[in-house]
Formats: structure tokens, sequence, C-alpha cells
């Protein structure tokens, strides 16, 4: 699968997704897996304020899974 650099801050509230496009920084890193059928999502993301790093593919939704690295 093709990955866009594209990415989503997401917040968990009442377990669904809500999604805002913000720029990754030097040294993020984060981890996301979602549940396609619900919605619902496990993620651990080394960014403050519980903030989740997702990835799109080419069509603008989200994989399965994704594991983000910038250096």
């Amino acid at each position: 699968m093709s990955l866009m650099m594209s990415f989503l801050y997401s917040t968990l509230i009442q377990g669904r997704l809500r999604n805002m496009r913000f720029s990754l920084e030097a040294g993020d890193e984060a981890y996301a897996s979602i549940d396609a059928a619900t919605g619902l999502f496990d993620a651990l993301a080394k960014r403050p304020q519980g903030v989740i790093v997702l990835v799109t593919d080419d069509l603008g939704a989200p994989p399965a899974s994704a594991t983000v690295r910038i250096k």
C-alpha cells in the first residue's frame, strides 16, 4: 500500500475519531491500529496531550494500522 505524507490530528471522544491535519516534527513517533468496522482505535503516541497520529493512503482512508517515524 502506498502511503501519502498526510497526517491527521486525532483524539478519542466517545469511541469516535475526530481528525484535523497537522505536521509531524522531528522525533515524533506514533502507532495506531483502527477497527475499520467500528472506527474504534487503540494507539500509543509520543505526543503531548494525547495527540494521536494516523497516516492516510492515496485515497485518503486510514490503513488498518500504520507506524510513523520522523527523524
